[in-house]
């Protein structure tokens, strides 16, 4: 019983205690607005606005205390690296509560906005953006949009927010076709808040993400399945345009006419010989079968075209021994198992093989007249070992016309 009574007891001490001190804090007086706005303003702000909402008192758990907050809708400083800039601040001002004392704490930021900073060009925005549309509409958007975004803009209401020197926000709008349902088409007007990255104030933007706000829809357009089945989406549109650029900075290979998959193995082999991982990327885009492409593309692979180009450059440029260092201009033909329509090549000392299949494509008409097919790779292996006899053998020759006398 005696355990019994003490512990009630320190209860009892501790609520009076407890309820001592929000009385008392109950009894003092706040710092007045004016006191507040003096306080800030001698620390250098330029002007002061408080919110419309008065003071209210909060328990602080982390420092066991009450305190008293009052909201700050905007404190404006000049901003000292950058001459014009002013810095808008929105937070909180904080006083712990002491008894009858109010002692004032600090000043609890909840956002910066730069003011005066000078507006990124409506070109440098949209260089960005356009960069990367999958990113900008989202990648269900990028697939249910029909053809190309007819229009991309900033809006009347730019909305121009400066979170820091390198970080701002803005508001954009994104006019296109798009599907709404599996058989119903919309036009959209899309409206963006978009928000920009850099690394330093004399850098371009670097990067960027972007929230869909409000959306308009009209003129809906019904289509049947087999109709929106032949409609092209922009995610097709984007992917085939990135294509183009990507095979245009590729080097410039004139192909002359390969009489036979022999002759396009041999082909092949000299260009993994003599050239480099570009020139091979190359010649490998003009040399695939159509398979290898998406429907209707001649310049945009699918993923089974893009892992026979990266693995074989791959296995050509990519380890200790190159292509070059185990294989000869004129390599030996495997004649056992190649056919028709698959080569074997043997490299040096026929430690290795590589193999090319090829078919012969349709030709299609030019002014009426039919043209003949041409030979394609349907399918394609080199093989550049790496083992550590292979290598021992192949960096053996004191020279490459004792490796491939016949070069």
């Amino acid at each position: 019983m005696s355990d019994r009574f003490h512990y009630r007891a320190e209860s009892i001490a501790a609520l009076l205690i407890l309820l001592f001190i929000f009385s008392s804090s109950a009894m003092a007086a706040p710092p007045s607005d004016a006191d507040i706005v003096k306080r800030i303003m001698d620390s250098g702000a330029l002007s002061v606005k408080l919110s419309a909402k008065k003071g209210h008192k909060q328990w602080n758990a982390d420092y066991s205390t009450w305190e008293y907050v009052r909201g700050v809708d905007e404190v404006i400083r000049n901003y000292p690296k950058k001459k014009g800039v002013k810095i808008k601040i929105v937070g909180d001002s904080v006083y712990q509560i002491y008894g009858n004392e109010y002692r004032y704490w600090k000043f609890r930021v909840i956002s910066n906005e730069y003011l005066g900073m000078k507006a990124p060009s409506s070109t440098e925005v949209l260089k960005l953006v356009q960069t990367d549309l999958h990113k900008f509409v989202s990648d269900y958007w990028y697939n249910q949009i029909i053809g190309d975004i007819q229009s991309l803009y900033i809006a009347d209401d730019p909305g121009f927010v400066w979170h820091s020197t390198n970080s701002m926000s803005l508001n954009m709008v994104a006019e296109y076709r798009a599907l709404v349902s599996d058989t119903e088409v919309r036009d959209i007007r899309q409206n963006y808040e978009v928000r920009l990255y850099r690394d330093q104030e004399n850098r371009p933007w670097k990067s960027f993400l972007s929230i869909r706000r409000q959306r308009k829809t009209s003129n809906p357009v019904k289509y049947t399945r087999k109709q929106v089945a032949q409609l092209k989406t922009l995610a097709q549109i984007d992917n085939e345009r990135k294509a183009q650029t990507a095979a245009s900075q590729l080097p410039n290979i004139q192909l002359v006419k390969f009489n036979s998959a022999e002759d396009l193995a041999m082909t092949l082999a000299y260009q993994f010989r003599s050239g480099n991982a570009q020139s091979v990327e190359a010649f490998l885009m003009k040399t695939l079968a159509p398979r290898f492409f998406v429907k209707g593309s001649s310049v945009g692979l699918n993923q089974r075209g893009a892992d026979i180009i990266n693995n074989n450059i791959d296995n050509a440029f990519g380890g200790e021994l190159k292509y070059r260092d185990e294989y000869c201009d004129i390599p030996a033909i495997d004649k056992r198992r190649t056919s028709k329509k698959r080569i074997y090549f043997k490299g040096i000392g026929g430690r290795v093989t590589s193999q090319v299949a090829a078919i012969k494509t349709k030709g299609g008409y030019v002014d009426g007249v039919k043209q003949a097919g041409s030979w394609k790779i349907n399918d394609l292996y080199i093989m550049v070992s790496q083992k550590p006899d292979d290598i021992d053998f192949f960096r053996s020759f004191s020279s490459h016309r004792k490796a491939c006398p016949k070069d």
